[in-house]
């Protein structure tokens, strides 16, 4: 008993002395701390410095608040300090229903594109095992689509929405369609896609029509945006750029299937990593070494995979005619 009881309380003092090293690494000056603390807190500051002395312990209350004020995190609380442990930022954002903080992030993320695409040395690189929601912006009903999946999967209806019932606010259709035109401004984008692309995008919408969510005309419209899809990116790829920019364009089939989606930016002293998640979300991160590990990914998945985007007349035209004959299931 005696042991268990001197087990956990150093197993309290191990814990307090990381809160506390981690606040002197926040507030070095002991007086601005105590200040700070007796702010947050709302006592004494002598009941302050005694905490600091590890007199008494921070309750569990006190270091949630401290934390919250000072954006300390749990690996930070806990001592985890590791090059294996990198930090992301993970936008959670609504679709069906998004709010000013929602738009914000999107804006934001279309005027990071736009001001990091007037750098020459900018290049994008994408992974993607679906069709990419960069080309879907360019479609109403493939838009409305992702939104309808997102919505199905991340909100609880009941009775569940059907597609029919979901509509893209007008603001958020316009970001996506700004989002499209500052991609065709990067001057230099690769994307390597697994080559089920379509065939996962087209089970879903199967599927949705077997539990009659989707309606037949509206089946017919996501068709023909489809074919126009297809048809967009093959004329795309048979010249290498973007029509409407002349910016390079590269598409690649894997020779392996694709389980995440990663996205790489990267530009004179400036890295971004995105790994999406949640259908439509994405984590981001501008560590440098989180960067290189997932570029080292890229490039290794580039070498066991076939070029289509100028050259690779034979692999190009195999692979869109195969995406046409898929699209007739629909």
């Amino acid at each position: 008993i005696l042991w268990k009881r001197r087990y956990t309380y150093m197993k309290k003092d191990i814990i307090n002395l990381h809160f506390h090293s981690v606040l002197n690494s926040k507030v070095p000056n002991k007086t601005k701390l105590a200040n700070l603390l007796v702010d947050i807190l709302q006592i004494e500051k002598e009941a302050i410095y005694r905490r600091l002395r590890s007199e008494v312990p921070f309750t569990f209350a006190e270091v949630a608040r401290i934390s919250e004020r000072l954006s300390i995190s749990l690996d930070q609380l806990i001592g985890i300090q590791s090059e294996k442990v990198k930090p992301f930022s993970l936008q959670l954002t609504d679709f069906e229903h998004p709010g000013e903080i929602d738009y914000v992030m999107w804006e934001n993320y279309v005027n990071l594109l736009s001001l990091l695409s007037t750098d020459p040395s900018l290049v994008l690189s994408e992974t993607w095992n679906t069709v990419p929601f960069t080309f879907c912006y360019r479609y109403t009903h493939l838009t409305r689509l992702n939104i309808f999946k997102w919505t199905f999967q991340a909100k609880n209806h009941t009775p569940i929405k059907r597609f029919s019932q979901i509509q893209t606010p007008p603001r958020l259709k316009w970001i996506g369609e700004e989002s499209f035109k500052k991609h065709t401004y990067i001057p230099h984008i690769q994307f390597i896609f697994d080559e089920r692309i379509f065939a996962n995008f087209i089970r879903d919408v199967h599927i949705f029509a077997n539990t009659r969510l989707i309606e037949k005309e509206d089946i017919s419209l996501i068709k023909s945006e489809l074919e126009e899809l297809i048809n967009y990116m093959e004329e795309t790829a048979t010249r290498g750029t973007y029509k409407d920019t002349e910016n390079e364009v590269s598409f690649y089939i894997s020779g392996i299937s694709i389980d995440t989606n990663h996205c790489c930016i990267e530009a004179n002293g400036y890295h971004i990593s995105l790994i999406r998640t949640l259908l439509l979300n994405a984590a981001a991160t501008t560590d440098e070494s989180t960067f290189l590990h997932i570029k080292q990914w890229f490039t290794s998945l580039k070498r066991i995979s076939t070029l289509i985007s100028v050259s690779g007349e034979k692999h190009r035209v195999s692979f869109f005619n195969q995406q046409r004959e898929l699209l007739q299931s629909l």
